[in-house]
């Protein structure tokens, strides 16, 4: 990170979900650089190391040396997306970092959940999942990652519609999907951690999932902002989880209004 000088702008840190990296924000960029000083980051393990474990905890103490190291002391937003979501949420558990503004899109981890919604959520997780274990066991990634990007879109063949461009970081991650489906780290994030945590009120958090996603990513969203005191959740219409990459501008324009307004 270079030290931007007398740059006003507050940070924003975008945290990518799964099959990605930081270059998944790119078209995100023109839309929120005049606002923010925006660092996208690469977590650990997605752009070909091999060192090191993988895991929310390994990933949010990664994060949290890097808010470490910004030049300046001045506002911070973080903003993830997914797997990124989960990965923020739980470095507000584990670190004492008192962002500004936090936007998350759709997080998917159960932490959240019990009784009756965390059986919807194993039937759904089940449901989308089972087929990219067998495809994992088998050796057969660039299947996973097809059957990973059609559950997540919500339809058979999805992946396959999306343009090159987005298909080709996506296999071209394929090595890390049996490191993200065989995690042993235990993450902080769980019901009484949630109902205990508190955020400033000068600090805002926005929980958003689409009106068409999943139920797995919506009961963690819903259930998440249910249980952390000032959450705020919000339905975005007509989208799914693949919102990030199917609508760049609109996402962007949607972490803005979350956290500027």
């Amino acid at each position: 990170m270079e030290n931007s000088g007398s740059d006003k702008r507050p940070y924003l840190i975008l945290v990518h979900g799964a099959l990605a990296n930081a270059e998944m924000w790119q078209p995100h960029l023109p839309h929120l650089e005049n606002e923010f000083e925006i660092i996208p980051v690469n977590l650990r393990h997605f752009t070909g190391q091999t060192d090191g474990g993988f895991g929310l905890n390994t990933h949010a103490d990664d994060l949290y040396t890097q808010i470490n190291k910004l030049p300046q002391k001045k506002a911070l937003y973080l903003a993830g997306w997914s797997y990124g979501s989960d990965v923020i949420l739980n470095l507000l558990l584990k670190h004492s970092v008192m962002p500004t503004g936090i936007f998350l899109y759709e997080p998917g981890y159960p932490g959240a959940l019990e009784g009756q919604v965390m059986q919807s959520w194993g039937e759904d997780a089940n449901n989308m999942f089972a087929p990219i274990f067998e495809r994992v066991a088998k050796g057969e990634l660039a299947a996973a990652v097809e059957a990973l990007i059609d559950g997540s879109g919500g339809k058979p063949g999805y992946f396959s519609r999306q343009a090159e461009d987005i298909r080709k970081p996506q296999l071209a991650l394929a090595y890390t999907l049996p490191m993200q489906l065989n995690q042993t780290e235990s993450p902080a994030i769980t019901k009484d951690a949630l109902k205990a945590f508190r955020l400033p009120q000068t600090c805002t958090l926005i929980i958003a999932h689409g009106s068409d996603t999943r139920a797995l990513f919506r009961l963690v969203s819903e259930q998440t902002s249910n249980l952390v005191e000032s959450a705020q959740l919000r339905l975005v219409k007509d989208a799914t989880h693949m919102l990030p990459l199917e609508a760049p501008e609109r996402l962007a324009e949607l972490i803005k209004k979350s956290l500027l307004s």
